[in-house]
């Protein structure tokens, strides 16, 4: 899921900056820093998560939806 949210933003940022260097580097940037503070740590928790669901260390009521 993370691999692929992450090749969204890599296509999604290429097909703006086809060409143009000068966009292309700050936009690569902004992706890469969205990789590294979004998306690596919410893969941690989601990873986390499954495991401990797995392993039954989380009582019912904390498995469920809080919202």
């Amino acid at each position: 899921m993370v691999a692929a949210l992450s090749l969204v933003l890599q296509m999604i940022g290429s097909s703006f900056t086809m060409g143009d260097e000068v966009t292309y580097q700050p936009l690569s940037l902004i992706i890469t820093l969205a990789n590294l503070l979004v998306l690596a740590p919410l893969a941690n928790l989601w990873w986390t998560r499954l495991y401990m669901i797995r392993m039954r260390m989380l009582n019912e009521e904390e498995v469920k939806d809080p919202w």
